[in-house]
């Protein structure tokens, strides 16, 4: 830091830190041979039709025709191929995204700026003398309609075309990044981040598959449909699955600022939505579990140091960092991830994500849940692993299975937890750093992130509808990860287990969904009266634990004015619901918006203040039904 100032020191600190981060993925990028194979089958195929074009070119000299044009075809090839093994060379020598600068810092351009009038002449000015008018002109479409960084482009293929005919992108790796300061978005934190979950799931996808494109797996698949959902489940995974092939054009930009819009004007109130979820762990773990090992912390004379031991096992496990990286709130969210594809107002919006969250607690909730359920699943383990495989209960022996760990693996789980294990007021955590048998420990980790995350239900790649991952799809089905996830991680698991710890829970998530339902019934002042039996619906509903059944009951609760729903069935009486209602049930949390905004503006227009017109306006104040903010909207 040049400043020398009294922030230096933390500047410096983090900006080690950072490099030392960029460092491991380029290495781990490197050991992986990221993108090589991509390159080596560009270069095959090249080499193909090099020997096609030389075939033709010796029959048509058997007949004296003339092979100029074949000849300056292959020439080309061939340049191209140098092109591509010094790139491969490239790569393998200096790291996957090469960059000029000494510091390694990811290209990661201001898509905002460079889409002014101000940004294109400076960068035309800059670029262009660097690498000519014209290339530069083709590099900024490309950056403002891609805005992803070459090694990670969506067409990959277009990008090998683009490094082995040195056209505008490749020649733009040449410009000294010095050059390129002005034009780069320089929120280290939001790059860094976008830079490694990016990186890190192609690192992986080629570790696995041999190749982020994983061909090899899809070809191998006889059925379509089934390659359909490989190659959807590949690019959710990196992220480009449904993505807008303009994400600047006006419905795009329509789209996402009303998702996130919606996100600040509904989930405020959504920690009292989540209160069911301390119920959860009794439906997967059992009473007995529940009490010996999560309530009994609580009372312990050691609960300081068994919530730090557990904290650390949990962050170990990549479930613990709700409070820095918002996770599950994020997924209840469904704004997705579009950093640096963002216009001017969806930024705006965007930067509001994190007080908002923070605000309303969701990360403070979310972080406690899964720490709760970590000790308590992690003491449950511990207890399966320290036994005799051939003496273990059918339902522990299962559980452990369905997670990786048979006969063989818990022998060696055994061993490590022998040796290094800490036995605090009767708790027992394992010390992963110090295991020496790495694969048991990556084992017991990912054991554990996956009875979290299905404990404390977050959703994971494959348990979204593919239609709602699209982008005007995603607008409509807004809020609807959590109860798609829960109908496989709740509710259809649940009955298949046919556990009684199932029933169990459900009972608990049940009496907390009507808890749950009063304290909402009093923040919003609603009085009607109720049979028992809409009581009851009413706490299964907020329990979750009829999931995506419950949108299909609001629907036909829509559609026949209540006639024929369960509330219906348990007593409730016919009803009459506006626009706002039919908007919002088939245009998502964006339809019931709009209406707000059209009731606004004909009410407005018309000088007619009424109570309708204040309970839209109110209805679209960013953390209008956050919990403290209610009393003032009534």
């Amino acid at each position: 830091d040049n400043a020398k100032d009294a922030m230096s020191p933390f500047v410096n600190q983090a900006m080690n830190a950072y490099r030392k981060l960029l460092d491991y993925v380029k290495i781990e990028a490197q050991n992986a041979r990221l993108f090589a194979k991509e390159i080596e089958r560009k270069i095959s195929r090249i080499q193909e039709e090099i020997l096609i074009k030389s075939r033709k070119i010796k029959e048509a000299k058997k007949f004296k025709l003339s092979t100029i044009r074949e000849e300056g075809q292959i020439e080309d090839l061939q340049k191209q191929i140098v092109n591509l093994n010094n790139k491969k060379n490239e790569i393998n020598l200096h790291g996957v995204q090469t960059t000029t600068s000494p510091g390694y810092y990811p290209r990661i351009y201001n898509i905002n700026y460079l889409r002014t009038n101000e940004g294109h002449y400076h960068w035309m000015n800059v670029v262009g003398q660097a690498i000519g008018s014209r290339k530069a002109r083709e590099a900024l479409h490309k950056i403002i309609l891609q805005n992803v960084d070459n090694f990670n482009a969506k067409r990959f293929d277009q990008f090998l075309d683009d490094v082995g005919t040195r056209s505008s992108q490749a020649r733009l790796l040449e410009v000294e990044d010095e050059l390129l300061i002005p034009f780069l978005d320089w929120n280290v934190e939001a790059v860094i981040r976008d830079h490694v979950r990016r990186m890190g799931i192609d690192i992986e996808l080629t570790k696995k598959f041999g190749s982020i494109q994983k061909e090899d797996l899809i070809k191998g698949v006889t059925s379509q449909s089934a390659q359909k959902d490989l190659i959807a489940l590949r690019d959710i995974l990196r992220g480009t699955f449904g993505k807008p092939d303009d994400p600047f054009s006006h419905l795009s930009q329509s789209v996402a600022i009303a998702k996130r819009w919606s996100l600040l004007t509904q989930l405020g109130n959504i920690v009292t939505s989540s209160m069911s979820d301390m119920g959860r762990q009794i439906m997967t773990e059992g009473i007995n579990h529940f009490v010996g090992s999560g309530l009994r912390a609580f009372i312990s004379g050691q609960r300081n140091v068994i919530a730090k031991m557990n904290r650390q096992m949990l962050r170990e496990a990549g479930e613990g960092w709700e409070n820095v990286l918002a996770v599950r709130a994020n997924a209840f969210a469904d704004t997705g991830s579009d950093f640096g594809r963002m216009g001017k107002f969806e930024n705006m919006f965007q930067k509001l994500e994190s007080p908002f969250f923070f605000a309303s607690g969701i990360n403070w909730w979310n972080t406690a849940m899964k720490e709760w359920a970590s000790l308590t699943i992690s003491q449950r383990m511990f207890k399966a692993i320290n036994k005799d495989w051939k003496k273990l209960s059918v339902g522990d022996k299962d559980k452990l299975l369905r997670r990786g760990i048979d006969g063989p693996m818990q022998g060696r789980m055994q061993l490590m937890y022998k040796k290094y294990s800490t036995t605090v007021d009767g708790y027992t955590f394992p010390n992963i750093g110090n295991w020496t048998d790495d694969t048991a420990a990556i084992t017991f980790l990912n054991a554990l992130s996956e009875d979290v995350s299905r404990t404390i239900v977050t959703p994971g790649a494959g348990d979204l509808a593919l239609w709602t991952r699209e982008h005007t799809g995603s607008m409509i089905a807004q809020f609807k990860s959590f109860a798609q996830a829960s109908t496989q991680r709740v509710l259809i698991s649940g009955l298949q287990e046919r556990d009684k710890f199932f029933w169990q829970g459900a009972v608990m998530m049940t009496t907390l969904g009507m808890v749950v339902n009063e304290i909402k019934r009093y923040q919003y002042g609603i009085d009607r009266e109720r049979t028992w039996g809409q009581v009851l619906w009413e706490g299964v509903e907020r329990a979750g634990l009829v999931a995506i059944l419950a949108d299909f009951n609001h629907i036909s609760e829509t559609v026949t004015n209540n006639r024929i729903s369960m509330d219906a069935l348990m007593g409730g009486n016919p009803q009459n619901f506006g626009p706002r209602r039919y908007m919002g049930e088939f245009g998502g949390p964006s339809g019931g918006l709009a209406y707000d905004l059209y009731n606004i503006t004909s009410n407005g227009l018309s000088g007619n203040f009424s109570n309708s017109f204040w309970r839209s306006l109110r209805r679209t104040i960013p953390g209008q039904n956050l919990p403290w903010a209610i009393p003032f909207g009534q």
